[in-house]
């Protein structure tokens, strides 16, 4: 049914919504919150958001959304679900359970499992994984309304490309048929949807160049449906022993400013942090085109 946004009605509406309080969702990355205007209230990720987060396999797209997700979790209550297709849920809390107690992984993996690293799970709001490793688009869906009716409003997609196997068009076509459905889901259900994707094949073979927007595989529709896309450098990551070192580029930001983030892995505890600006020069910079 149309509305008449110049009715008195609407008017009344729209003054009551806006003397609402800010509900937004902070990442443990401060430059994206204060780049995320509008509901986001320069605080992070506001409700209904659709954000796409890009990489290279083994450079970090998992943990990230790991911390913004355990972030969510511990400093704004969130329940939570992270539904993996490539991941068990035993894997998937070996590397939450490190962040979130900031110890190292292997506390909590079998051949250096401690039972005392667990202290202080139990108090922490729920984060729900499936049972089994998602294998198509249905069980996707049925697991997010699973979580939804659990409470969870923050969701995690890891990642995207999975949800569908074949040849490139039908990835291509699957992907964009998931997109468009997720993107109206978290909308109408007021959840932050956080999905990862991989780049296509000339983006994630080419280590000369910076990804963009454009690098993620899923086509037009990836990059037009999410409200911000972040993405993982891989022509600028360097590693060196248990730390690396890269960029996360804010390539497009529908509520805001983009921009350049260093970050910085530690593989020992699986966690991340924003450079301070002392530190930049440190960061590696651009490769150059090889000749």
């Amino acid at each position: 049914m149309a509305r008449d946004i110049t009715s008195d009605g609407f008017l009344t509406w729209f003054d009551a919504e806006q003397r609402k309080p800010t509900d937004a969702v902070p990442t443990p990355l401060n430059t994206i919150n204060r780049n995320c205007h509008g509901d986001g209230a320069r605080e992070g990720f506001a409700r209904g958001w659709f954000i796409t987060v890009g990489g290279n396999p083994g450079h970090g797209k998992s943990i990230l959304a790991m911390n913004f997700a355990a972030h969510a979790m511990q400093m704004n209550g969130e329940f939570v679900g992270y539904v993996s297709l490539e991941m068990t849920a035993r894997e998937i809390a070996q590397r939450m359970y490190a962040i979130t107690t900031k110890r190292q992984i292997r506390n909590f993996e079998r051949d250096g499992y401690d039972p005392g690293a667990l202290q202080g799970i139990r108090k922490l709001p729920y984060f729900f994984v499936p049972d089994e490793v998602a294998q198509n688009w249905e069980a996707v869906i049925h697991e997010f309304e699973t979580m939804y009716e659990e409470g969870c409003r923050y969701f995690v997609l890891d990642y995207l490309q999975l949800v569908q196997a074949g040849n490139e068009k039908s990835i291509y076509e699957a992907v964009a048929h998931v997109v468009t459905y997720l993107r109206g889901w978290a909308l109408n259900n007021g959840s932050v949807l956080v999905v990862l994707s991989q780049y296509n094949r000339e983006t994630s073979k080419n280590y000369f160049d910076s990804p963009v927007s454009q690098s993620l595989w899923g086509g037009m529709m990836l990059e037009a449906s999410s409200d911000i896309v972040l993405l993982l450098d891989h022509s600028r990551y360097e590693k060196e022993g248990h730390l690396a070192r890269t960029w996360l580029i804010m390539d497009k930001n529908r509520h805001g400013s983009r921009g350049e983030i260093p970050i910085e892995w530690d593989y020992r505890t699986v966690s991340m942090r924003e450079a301070t600006e002392r530190e930049i020069e440190l960061w590696p910079t651009q490769k150059r085109r090889a000749s």
